[in-house]
């Protein structure tokens, strides 16, 4: 994952074209520029340049992703934060 001067956040999923593997990057949608991005083992957490916070990937038991529930969330989703934050981090199972 990487974020660009322009706040958007790229990935660079494992696709398959006909018999050989292809890295091309793939924009992330969220219509509002990141500044930092942070990953954990099955999740990852950005951190908007207004200090908003969305996260999106596995919920495991320990709710990584800041929601009142243990689903997986395929896109990011805003956490509800009491404040603007200035940074975001990840371990293995925590942010």
């Amino acid at each position: 994952m990487a974020v660009g001067e322009d706040g958007k956040v790229l990935v660079w999923p494992l696709q398959k074209n006909k018999n050989k593997y292809i890295f091309r990057p793939v924009e992330i949608p969220l219509g509002t520029p990141i500044s930092a991005v942070a990953c954990g083992q099955d999740f990852t957490v950005l951190l908007a340049k207004g200090g908003s916070v969305f996260a999106f990937g596995k919920a495991c038991e320990e709710g990584q992703l800041g929601q009142e529930d243990l689903k997986h969330r395929p896109m990011p989703v805003k956490v509800n934060v009491p404040e603007k934050m200035v940074q975001v981090c990840c371990g293995h199972s925590h942010t």
